[in-house]
């Protein structure tokens, strides 16, 4: 709601305008222009608050469509700059192998599943999501995944490095288990907490 009134604000200078009268070039006109003042100065405003106010011209012009008051909605033609691309961060060699060094020498559980993630390209919360079911140790890959229709219930091939864990992980299952990775309870790891007590204090 807060995000709409902001919008409609931005809206104001044409409130004695009629609807029928306005075009695309007067809504990008709006959204090119808008700025936020802060205790650094006057800077753009950002893609999300520019997306808002596109989202309410596309539901005024909506509803303006709905009474036959315009034939089309002007604000499929706005358009916005491009999304800033985000640059992640890899694992270098020799991270890999501070890593792999701390999982076999220490046996810290956090590197050896940061190991396994590296190793079978799964997401975090794809890699807690393994069922003991489908993990095939022998042949040598399991069954998971999940985001897309093409990639849920795939086969990943399991690298050599990681079976000795994963084998250990299955021969000392808690009661009731159902998930490969788990916690001490023996209940399926939640991601948020892995990252924020596990992952993020051992990347540091």
């Amino acid at each position: 709601l807060e995000g709409k009134t902001t919008a409609w604000a931005r809206l104001r200078e044409l409130e004695n305008e009629k609807v029928r009268d306005l075009r695309t070039n007067d809504y990008q006109r709006i959204i090119d222009n808008a700025v936020v003042e802060d205790s650094k100065g006057s800077h753009p405003l950002s893609r999300s608050g520019k997306e808002k106010i596109k989202h309410l011209v596309s539901q005024l012009c909506q509803k303006a469509m709905e009474y036959d008051i315009i034939d089309k909605n002007y604000a499929e033609f706005i358009l916005l700059e491009e999304k800033a691309a985000v640059n992640k961060g890899v694992f270098s060699v020799d991270e890999i192998r501070k890593l792999y060094n701390d999982a076999t020498q220490n046996n810290d559980y956090t590197s050896w599943i940061i190991i396994s993630l590296i190793f079978t390209g799964l997401r975090i919360n794809e890699l807690f999501t393994i069922e003991l079911k489908n993990v095939y140790l022998d042949d040598g890959y399991m069954i998971g995944g999940e985001k897309t229709d093409a990639g849920k219930n795939r086969v990943i091939p399991l690298h050599a490095v990681l079976r000795p864990f994963f084998r250990n992980c299955m021969e000392n299952t808690k009661p009731g288990q159902k998930y490969l990775l788990c916690n001490k309870a023996g209940r399926k790891m939640n991601d948020d907490n892995f990252r924020k007590r596990s992952y993020y204090p051992k990347l540091e």
